[in-house]
């Protein structure tokens, strides 16, 4: 059977961070942000209670400090280091670049990479998201499918998605 599209592109480590720490980011975002507006809340507690105690005002510093830090390590290294770990798993089992090829049919999508074949019926994806050079598909077992934007060599990008939401409207 011919496909409707298909995305052919080496999947990089830039590539692969952008997706995956996107992913990562909306994953856990809301939860992270009610986790800093928490420390943000303590660490105002912790300047009053300074302030009141007649302690060292440094101390504030020293406290505003190590909750920047948190927060940092919360919004930047965590999503960085979840990709960092995936990208390892994958380099083990495909190398360091991955030829992919990612083909559009009228129920399914087929991935190809390093000669082992994925498929995955559209009605299980359940997110699509885009990111500057990446769409992603998310399927229900949590697994994300990248397709670089300017990569298709038959179809488009349009082609693709309307596929997609034909089927997933049923």
């Amino acid at each position: 059977m011919k496909p409707i599209a298909e995305n052919r592109y080496t999947l990089t480590r830039p590539l692969f961070y952008e997706g995956m720490g996107y992913v990562v980011r909306l994953s856990y975002g809301k939860t992270a942000n009610r986790g800093l507006m928490a420390l943000l809340i303590a660490l105002a507690a912790l300047a009053v209670a300074t302030l009141l105690l007649k302690l060292s005002p440094g101390l504030i510093f020293i406290e505003a400090f190590f909750a920047f830090a948190v927060a940092v390590w919360i919004k930047v290294y965590f999503p960085r280091s979840k990709a960092r770990s995936a990208w390892k798993q994958l380099t083990k089992k495909y190398g360091d670049q991955m030829e992919r090829t990612v083909s559009f049919y009228f129920d399914r999508l087929t991935v190809l990479t390093a000669g082992q074949e994925t498929r995955v019926r559209y009605s299980d994806i359940d997110q699509i998201l885009t990111t500057k050079n990446l769409l992603i598909l998310v399927a229900a077992d949590h697994t994300g499918i990248m397709v670089k934007h300017d990569a298709f060599i038959t179809g488009d990008e349009e082609d693709a998605l309307n596929a997609i939401s034909r089927v997933r409207e049923l």
